[in-house]
This record gives C-alpha cells, structure tokens and sequence, in this order.
C-alpha cells in the first residue's frame, strides 16, 4: 500500500503542475483565478472535489494559491526549490529539485526491483502502470515523446476567444487545452521539470509556435490503479506588476521536515 500511495502523491503532483503549461515568449505577469474539478476511480481517493485556486506569475517564480484546501505552493526556479505551505498550521515544507529527482530515480529503481518478487498478476498491474503515462513521465528509459495538435475548432471562454491543442504523449492524447493567444506564459516551468526530474522526454518542434495561455485545461491519467482526471477552467485574469518579495516565504512559519517517503 506504501507503493501505491506513492504513486498516487506522484500523479496527483504531476497534475497540479500540467494545469498551468506554459511556452513562448515570457511576457505575461500577474495573476488569474481558476475552478480546478477533479475526479478519481483510485481507492482511498475522494472521487469528486472542486477546488479554488489564484496563481500568481513571474517569469522564474509561480505560486498557487488553494484557497479550498488552505495550501500555497511557491516554485522559486531561481532558488532549486519548491516550498508547500499549510496556512492553516502556520507550517512549510521545503524540496530541492536535486532532492526531487534522487527520489524519482529512487522510486523508479525500487519499483523495478520489486516487480522481480511479484506474482504474474501483479506484475500485470505494474507493467500496465509503468507503460502508462505515469511510467513515461516519471522518467522511463528513453522517456516520452511529446508533440502537439492544434486544431481549427475554436469556442469562447470567459469572453476569450480560444482555439484546441491537444498534447499527446507517445502518440497518444493527454492534455487537451483551449488557449488563447492574449497571453503568453515562458517555457522556464518546462525546464524546471526536467531539473526535478519528473520529466525525462523531448519536446518536438511544434513547441516554438505552441503561444498563448491555457483558459481550459482537460487532463485524464491512468495510474494502474484506478483513472484520475481534471478539468481547470481560468475565470479571471489580471495583468500587474509583482515584486520578488511576492513570491518569499511569509513571516512567523514553522519549518516542518518532509516525510521520507518509503519505496517499498
């Protein structure tokens, strides 16, 4: 059950970090409000949730604020390092990306080493996993391919007039975005996945005219156990100026250690 938790904190992580793709030209900064609808078939999981959510933006620095859940995450790229803050406790935790990527090599070595003392049908399970989009993304040998299709079909979101892509991973749909080309995100968030390892693939070259800013983001995974999928609908957006000291961590919080997580 250990595994499986893991697994699950991994594609939940890989998630919240999908919904808010961004490429292009970094010009935009401020922030925007969004409605993040979330369903799970994974035991143990709530099969239904919605969830608040302001994301402030910089070029190299993005924090989430989740005001259902009473949770802010800060990704400093300029630092190596995301911190989580639970508002309600007054607590943080803080994660190097070097630290990051040492556990998702470690998660990957222990899982293959586990699936050699399984019984057929579970090695079934894990192999179906690791074949997956999770596998893929966790860093499987050679790592995924990653391209883009942008459609025709258009629909208006929130006064915003957007057009489909489609992100397939291997050749097969994962994200599906409704984007408009007002706004324009940097591609820095990109980079600071691969540093944490959590992305070990290849972006095509239909990235360099993949601009614009995502207002809808649709998002199904397969864990193995069990299908988790997202629906993340911007419903404001304003652009402003923000100074680093936005994106510090805020006075009078206790530094709590992160959970080892355990492999096996």
């Amino acid at each position: 059950m250990k595994r499986v938790r893991f697994c699950i904190v991994i594609a939940m992580f890989l998630i919240s970090i999908i919904v808010d793709p961004g490429f292009g030209k970094a010009t935009f900064q401020g922030y925007w409000e969004q409605t993040t609808q979330s369903n799970s078939t994974i035991g143990g999981q709530p099969q239904n949730r919605s969830e608040q959510q302001t994301v402030y933006f910089k070029s190299g620095m993005m924090k989430i604020v989740n005001a259902t859940k009473g949770e802010e995450i800060i990704f400093r790229l300029d630092l190596g390092l995301i911190w989580t803050i639970n508002t309600k406790t007054k607590t943080y935790t803080e994660a190097k990306f070097s630290d990051m990527e040492e556990n998702m090599k470690n998660a990957r070595n222990a899982m293959a080493e586990n699936m050699k003392n399984m019984t057929i049908e579970q090695r079934q399970m894990m192999e179906k996993m690791m074949g997956g989009q999770l596998g893929s993304m966790m860093g499987n040998e050679g790592g995924p391919s990653i391209t883009f299709k942008m459609l025709s079909e258009t629909k208006t979101i929130n006064g915003h007039n957007c057009k489909k892509v489609i992100m397939m991973m291997n050749n097969e749909p994962m994200v599906t975005m409704w984007m408009t080309d007002k706004y324009d995100l940097g591609d820095d968030f990109v980079e600071a996945y691969q540093k944490m390892g959590l992305f070990k693939g290849t972006f095509s070259e239909d990235v360099k005219n993949l601009k614009g800013f995502p207002m809808q983001t649709e998002m199904s995974m397969d864990t193995g156990f069990g299908t988790v999928s997202t629906n993340t609908v911007v419903t404001k957006i304003v652009e402003k100026s923000l100074a680093n000291s936005d994106f510090n961590l805020p006075a009078g919080l206790t530094k709590q250690t992160m959970p080892q997580m355990n492999f096996h």
